[in-house]
């Protein structure tokens, strides 16, 4: 593993932008250094600010045992609503992911800053190194860059067994550390494909349209996808937002989906329940497909940072490709084997 450069720049662990230290003497800071900040569980000492994004800003801070973590201040409810709602959300996904390649989440809870305002606070495990964007190339050395391949795949498939994929995969939410370790970041953008069905069928229930009215009196009486009512009190979040503004055609498609189901008769036949269930698998299926792509785009981008000679990175490659290709033909041929099984593949280059 090479050395780091003489002068260790410490970027964040989360968020799907790129975070950029930043002055305090240019910025209104919510925190400054010294201040206490008090949790239910402990107290927390800031040591500086480390960066910024949309979203809010994150600091260094330091418990009383003198232990180091990063805190993610939300801005104000007043500032970013949407983005206020996803704190609580990125907690218990960081409770719920417990793998030592994704970034854990420590404590999370509210807090006046010295203006009075009412902030949402995520405390997270520090990280130190940079994200894999700005990784050079060869600072992996070959073994390293193979275990880092490993691990990334490895935390991915241990998502997917929770049922939840990555929707914000890119090299800028990969997290290379001083040790060479990989980790996972931006928790908030771990969904489940109910949830992805949860936000269309908000974005048609928000309405007050006629059609909105009936969908909600159907779902009173029949849920088509098994779910539990109060499942549909999902939030406007706004990674799906952007998510879907990348795939529109397939935001219509989910959505015509609800429409029929919830519009049908709540008496489905069993071969119309079969029909339906065969339509949400089928969407399931592209998505994961989508997914699938990422994942081996960034398992790529793993490889370019390793010392690995022309030859050996392309013949792997071309593997990673070919198996993502397979993948898609089994799509198309219906003998598709579940995702995990595709992605274990990967982890034997």
């Amino acid at each position: 593993m090479k050395r780091l450069p003489f002068l260790q720049f410490i970027f964040l662990l989360f968020l799907s932008i790129t975070s950029t230290a930043i002055a305090a003497s240019k910025t209104e800071r919510f925190y400054f250094n010294g201040d206490k900040i008090f949790s239910s569980h402990s107290v927390y000492t800031v040591v500086d600010i480390i960066g910024e994004g949309a979203f809010g800003q994150v600091y260094l801070v330091k418990n009383e045992n003198n232990i180091l973590y990063a805190l993610k201040c939300y801005k104000p409810i007043s500032q970013g609503l949407l983005l206020y709602s996803d704190a609580l959300r990125e907690f218990e996904k960081g409770q719920l992911l417990d793998h030592p390649h994704i970034v854990k989440t420590v404590d999370y809870f509210d807090f006046h800053t010295y203006k009075g305002e009412n902030t949402q606070n995520l405390i997270l495990e520090y990280l130190e190194g940079q994200t894999l964007y700005l990784t050079k190339k060869n600072w992996l050395s070959k073994k390293e860059g193979l275990k880092g391949l490993f691990h990334f795949c490895e935390a991915l498939s241990y998502a997917l067994s929770k049922n939840l994929m990555h929707l914000d995969l890119h090299a800028g939410n990969v997290m290379v550390t001083s040790t060479a370790d990989i980790v996972v970041i931006d928790l908030a953008s771990f969904f489940s494909f109910e949830e992805l069905l949860h936000y269309v069928h908000s974005s048609i229930t928000s309405s007050s349209s006629y059609t909105s009215q009936i969908i909600n009196r159907q779902l009173s009486q029949t849920s088509t996808f098994h779910l539990k009512e109060k499942d549909f009190k999902a939030p406007n979040h706004s990674k799906l937002k952007t998510f879907f503004h990348h795939h529109p055609k397939l935001f219509q498609e989910l959505k015509q989906l609800v429409l029929a189901s919830f519009l049908s008769s709540p008496n489905f036949s069993i071969d119309e329940q079969s029909k339906q269930q065969s339509k949400i698998a089928n969407y399931k299926q592209s998505i994961e497909n989508h997914y699938f792509n990422k994942l081996t785009d960034l398992c790529m981008a793993i490889l370019d940072k390793a010392e690995l000679d022309r030859e050996e990175r392309l013949q792997m490659k071309m593997k990673m490709k070919s198996l993502s290709w397979n993948y898609q033909e089994d799509l198309l041929e219906e003998i598709a084997q579940p995702l995990p099984f595709y992605l274990d593949q990967l982890n034997t280059f």
